[in-house]
């Protein structure tokens, strides 16, 4: 399970939490039979947490929960697609786990009408957008991806390559939502074989904010994306000397990791000596400026932004 902050992620012999995941309003979604989404460690390629598991293929307005499980006052409803196609997955080359469990079922349109999302209730604001549209039982077959108020089309299709991968799995937008409402479609691309039809796996929506969450693996670190950030910044810092300091990051951060990095994603395989911690802070930086260090809520002690000096603006 990855464990996330928003921003800051600790690890080793001695770890400790700084507040809970900056998720806002964050909405994961599996299109199939109720009760069969995957489970509440797995985030595909967003935040991990509660996923909503509808089958949507009629007139039924949803109400959903976010990724903390939480009622929110967000709904959705579909048009358009017309069955559930399930397959089971699990082979040799097909994806495993819960990547089986999101891409083993659908709602699928066979006509030129999409399988068409409504959401309404939604906060106001930029989200990030991840609409999964690949057909487990023919996966090269193309699914046509775009949202209203956005000129982005995409072509979604191709074999499974070992893990999610964009426009083989998955299409990301990036959306402004003014009025509550987001309206994503997938639908057979001109030329596409209408028999087989068009996939819609599932969909995670995220509102982005300056502070991105941030991810620890055993061989790299990640985060998701900050809102209007073009690169990004990761410190690291001594766990014990934070905790000793009483918050003190100037004196416990100890290496800028990554200096204004295109990508969302750095190789890390180094553990901490036996008995320590290490922890990790994440800063986007957008055209105007760096972003910022600091998380929301009243559990960050002091300002990280006026502390953390380790990689250069």
């Amino acid at each position: 399970m990855n464990r996330t902050f928003p921003g800051l992620l600790a690890l080793g012999v001695l770890t400790i939490g700084f507040g809970s995941p900056a998720v806002c309003q964050s909405i994961n979604i599996d299109f199939g039979p109720p009760g069969t989404g995957p489970s509440d460690t797995y985030g595909g390629v967003g935040l991990n947490g509660r996923w909503n598991s509808i089958e949507a293929i009629d007139s039924t307005t949803y109400s959903l929960v976010d990724v903390n499980g939480q009622l929110t006052a967000a709904t959705v409803s579909q048009y358009g697609g017309t069955e559930i196609v399930q397959d089971p997955l699990g082979g040799a080359g097909q994806p495993a786990g819960d990547d089986a469990v999101l891409l083993g079922d659908a709602i699928v349109t066979h006509t030129t009408t999409e399988s068409c999302l409504f959401f309404n209730g939604l906060t106001n604001g930029t989200y990030e957008v991840i609409t999964y549209a690949w057909m487990p039982s023919a996966p090269t077959t193309m699914n046509n991806i775009h949202i209203d108020t956005n000129p982005n089309f995409y072509l979604v299709g191709g074999n499974w390559t070992g893990s999610h991968k964009e426009l083989v799995t998955y299409a990301r937008h990036i959306v402004q939502v003014t009025s509550g409402f987001m309206g994503p479609h997938d639908g057979v691309p001109s030329g596409g074989n209408y028999t087989i039809g068009a996939a819609l796996n599932g969909i995670q929506l995220r509102r982005l904010v300056d502070q991105p969450p941030l991810f620890v693996r055993r061989d790299a670190l990640s985060w998701l994306t900050a809102l209007n950030a073009t690169s990004y910044d990761v410190v690291r810092g001594d766990l014990g000397t934070l905790r000793s300091t009483g918050g003190n990051f100037t004196l416990a951060v100890d290496t800028c990791l990554a200096n204004n990095a295109a990508g969302t994603e750095l190789p890390y395989t180094e553990d901490p000596p036996a008995g320590a911690g290490d922890f990790f802070v994440v800063r986007g930086n957008a055209p105007g400026g760096p972003l910022t260090y600091n998380e929301s809520g009243s559990s960050q002690v002091g300002n990280r932004d006026g502390e953390i000096t380790a990689c250069a603006p």
